[in-house]
């Protein structure tokens, strides 16, 4: 399985387009799979991204895929020409083989915490309007909810959270996010890092997510549960550049 590191221009059209169109970022990197065919290519190859907004001339793209892209595919100037190296490949396999049941690990996700139109309403409204609210989804907006989601999603996918936390900003548009303020989670031992923010994708059908990165430590329970979660991601909105579960050695 590959890790790969896209350092992206600034001042390239198409990078500016891909951040301001979220269906257009999920063409351009599964352009990077021109062998991919079938139905849903990306679930196929295990294609998960994550942008990762930078100081400076570059922003980051991280791609996880069983597959190593071919970047040949990518816009002309799309990735950055400077004294950062463009691309950069790991291959994460061993680092996977390493992780054992109980091990605590640092981790990083962006992930869209929502809600079932069903688990806010009432008794009554859930039966008068049972077939209205199928599929309807609300953001988890509240700290202490994204904390319960991320733990309920958590012993879903085999690891127990440890700690976590995350930043907040404003409503965006597209993939782009300036930190505006940090929010210390008040349960303990939480302590975190992570991002909240909105995005609504232009020329195309409105479509709103809850973007929240949430940054900690956690503990390995389950070896084959987590295993998936690493190659699968967890949550909703995976095309979009959400779910991608980042890991690293405690040290």
């Amino acid at each position: 399985m590959w890790l790969t590191r896209l350092m992206l221009s600034k001042k390239n059209k198409q990078v500016c387009r891909d951040l301001s169109d979220c269906y257009q970022l999920h063409r351009t990197v599964m352009s990077m799979f021109p062998n991919a065919g079938g139905s849903n290519p990306r679930e196929k190859l295990g294609v998960l991204y994550r942008y990762e907004p930078q100081e400076g001339v570059c922003d980051e793209l991280l791609v996880q895929s069983i597959e190593k892209p071919d970047t040949s595919h990518l816009p002309s100037g799309y990735l950055y020409a400077g004294t950062i190296p463009a691309v950069s490949y790991t291959d994460i396999s061993k680092a996977l083989k390493r992780i054992q049941v109980g091990v605590t690990l640092r981790f990083k996700i962006r992930a869209n915490p929502t809600k079932r139109a069903n688990s806010v309403a009432s008794y009554a409204e859930r039966k008068q309007n049972r077939k209205e609210n199928n599929g309807i989804r609300y953001p988890i907006r509240e700290e202490q909810q994204l904390i319960e989601w991320l733990t309920r999603k958590g012993l879903q996918h085999g690891f127990e959270l440890l700690s976590v936390a995350f930043v907040e900003t404003g409503e965006k548009r597209g993939l782009i996010s300036d930190k505006k303020a940090i929010t210390i989670s008040k349960v303990k031992p939480v302590t975190s890092d992570a991002v909240v923010e909105d995005r609504q994708a232009t020329k195309h059908a409105s479509i709103k997510f809850n973007n929240v990165i949430f940054e900690g430590y956690l503990k390995v329970i389950d070896l084959e549960k987590f295993h998936e979660s690493i190659k699968s991601g967890i949550g909703t909105e995976k095309s979009f550049g959400f779910g991608m579960l980042s890991f690293a050695f405690v040290k």
